[in-house]
Formats: C-alpha cells, structure tokens, sequence
C-alpha cells in the first residue's frame, strides 16, 4: 500500500510539473501575421481570447478596391499586443476603431 502511495506521489508531482512548464506564456498567443477579409474572422478572433499577435495585423484586404464587409472590431477588444504593423484598409462599412481600446504595444499604424 506504501508503494502504491508513493507512486502516486511521484505521478501528481509530475504532472504537476509537466503542467506548469506547458508554455501558460503562450496562453492567449497568436503566432504570426493575420488577416483579416470578413467580419466573421474578426468575431471568430474575439472568441479565442487572443492578447497578443507576434506578427502584423491586417483589417481588411490590401490588395483590392474597398469591398471589406467589416463593420467593427469588438472581436479584438482582448487584443493588448501586436508585435508588428496595424493595417486598416478598404473597410468602408468601418466608421470608428473601437475594439482596439486594449491595444498597448504596435510597432506602427497604416490606415
């Protein structure tokens, strides 16, 4: 029975490691650029909780005429951190920026 508490001992000593070195830094991290071309990607963003992108950030498509359906950045309201470049662009359905309140830390602002 003590060999059986011991074990078990180890084991949830263990994991108990295993889960605090799971990268809990990388809870809430978005590796690289994003773009994005709808709404529906903004809000889908907004319900993974995200704080922080490594890359550049684009709202809208840069490559063709103002035809972007999004219409606000509430989806991005946990955003604090963009390691890169904020693009906004040809989002003509956009009248103001709220949803980037959080944001603390961009390296620069395109409009």
């Amino acid at each position: 029975m003590k060999q059986i508490k011991t074990t078990l001992f180890f084991f949830t000593i263990l994991f108990s490691i295993i889960s605090c070195n799971n990268t809990d830094d990388e809870f809430g991290i978005y590796n690289g650029d994003i773009i994005f071309s709808t709404q529906k990607q903004i809000d889908d963003f907004g319900e993974n909780n995200y704080t922080k992108v490594t890359g550049s950030v684009t709202i809208g498509d840069r490559s063709v005429a103002p035809t972007s359906e999004i219409n606000n950045l509430n989806g991005l309201s946990k955003l604090v951190n963009i390691d890169k470049d904020l693009y906004i662009t040809n989002n003509k359905e956009l009248s103001n920026l709220e949803g980037l309140n959080n944001l603390v830390s961009i390296k620069d602002v395109f409009l």
